[in-house]
C-alpha cells in the first residue's frame, strides 16, 4: 500500500492493489478515514498518472503506508 499526503490541499491518496480490480487510489481528508473519492485502475501506472493529472500528486511523493 502506498500513500501520499498534500498539507496544502489537506488530502491524503492511498494506492492500494487488489487482486480482483487491480488498483484503486483513494482519496480521504487529513482528519477522516472515510474516502470522498475512489478511482480504479488497470495498473500502478495508471494510478500514478491519476494522481498526478486530479490531484497534482506526483509519484515521488508515494511512499509505503506504515500500519
Amino acid at each position: 500500500m502506498l500513500e501520499a499526503i498534500d498539507q496544502k490541499e489537506r488530502i491524503y491518496l492511498v494506492i492500494e492493489y487488489d487482486e480482483n480490480v487491480g488498483y484503486y487510489l483513494y482519496v480521504y481528508p487529513i482528519d477522516s478515514d472515510n474516502a470522498i473519492a475512489d478511482h480504479l485502475c488497470d495498473n500502478l501506472e495508471e494510478a500514478f498518472i491519476e494522481a498526478e493529472k486530479i490531484y497534482h500528486i506526483t509519484r515521488d511523493k508515494f511512499h509505503n503506508k506504515l500500519s
